[in-house]
């Protein structure tokens, strides 16, 4: 399942048990709460930070907020960028989340920042076949292939759960475009 989320269709809402949903319509908040509490622990999310510090300030507090749900439910995160300074604000992110309130969690093996990568829908469409190939190195320089997190990834569709916090292209505007990007 894939969900887009961005400024055109999103906002962020605080729940009275104090986590944070996100408002489309009727039952988008509850179908992306629903997956995200259906993640076995252990199991990967492919999140994106498709958006510069320009839109952070729509966009920011909805991806700290799916972050630290992600986080909360043991769920391993790998976080990518189409976006050139998307990488830094999913550093800044881990940071501010993982690092200070979850400092059990070990980078590489229950999150890792891939950063950004250039070639907008090629980025896309490689990962539908050699996930590894798009992203052969972490933002630390790290080989991708060596990350226990990324053990047994081969595509995009070996991630359950793909987040995409996006203001437009590259972007969820790109992977509308992609059609063949839909995890099982």
């Amino acid at each position: 399942m894939r969900y887009n989320l961005s400024r055109e269709g999103y906002k962020v809402v605080e729940a009275s048990d104090g986590e944070a949903a996100l408002e489309r319509g009727h039952d988008e908040p509850d179908k992306v709460r629903a997956k995200l509490e259906l993640g076995a622990a252990g199991g990967r999310v492919l999140f994106a930070f498709d958006y510069d510090p320009g839109s952070a300030g729509e966009l920011q507090p909805m991806a700290t907020t799916l972050l630290r749900q992600c986080a909360a439910r043991k769920l391993r995160i790998v976080c990518i960028a189409l976006w050139p300074l998307g990488g830094n604000l999913a550093r800044e992110t881990i940071d501010t989340v993982i690092r200070q309130d979850f400092p059990q969690m070990r980078e590489g093996v229950d999150y890792v920042n891939l950063g950004y990568q250039a070639g907008n829908e090629g980025v896309l469409k490689m990962v539908l076949t050699d996930f590894m190939r798009a992203f052969p190195v972490d933002a630390r320089g790290q080989s991708s292939a060596d990350l226990p997190i990324l053990q047994g990834v081969h595509t995009v569709k070996d991630f359950p759960l793909l987040l995409n916090v996006s203001v437009g292209y590259p972007g969820s505007r790109s992977a509308e475009h992609t059609s063949e990007l839909q995890s099982p």
